[in-house]
């Protein structure tokens, strides 16, 4: 192999390499959610409140809900927002399990849906 050659083949494997760390930046850019993204969609998520006249209506669609907010949680690039995400899911998963609850319980998961709206509100603008 000339020196010429030799060049022209560490050239391509030095380009190889650097567009190899692009792609893998990529990918790892691509695996998480910025933190406007995720208060931004959290939020969406968030504006649903059951009718606690038709729960069992609702029931499939918070359990979609919390599931959507866990995996956000999961994503977000930002761990005070993914703390705060991860709440909401764990609030709308709540609901869930008190299927059989009564006006007053049903008013206290409203209560702390909203404080865990406001939480997450705070850490997306700070």
């Amino acid at each position: 192999m000339t020196a010429r050659m030799a060049r022209k083949c560490s050239l391509l494997l030095v380009t190889l390499l650097v567009l190899a760390s692009g792609c893998k930046e990529t990918d790892q850019a691509n695996a998480t959610t910025s933190k406007a993204k995720a208060c931004v969609q959290a939020l969406n998520l968030a504006a649903m409140v059951p009718d606690y006249k038709n729960r069992e209506r609702d029931a499939d669609e918070l359990q979609s809900r919390a599931n959507r907010l866990r995996d956000l949680a999961g994503k977000v690039t930002d761990k005070e927002v993914g703390g705060a995400v991860g709440g909401l899911a764990d609030q709308y998963a709540k609901s869930q399990r008190n299927k059989r609850e009564t006006v007053e319980t049903f008013a206290t998961w409203v209560r702390d849906t909203v404080r865990n709206i406001d939480k997450l509100k705070q850490v997306c603008i700070s």
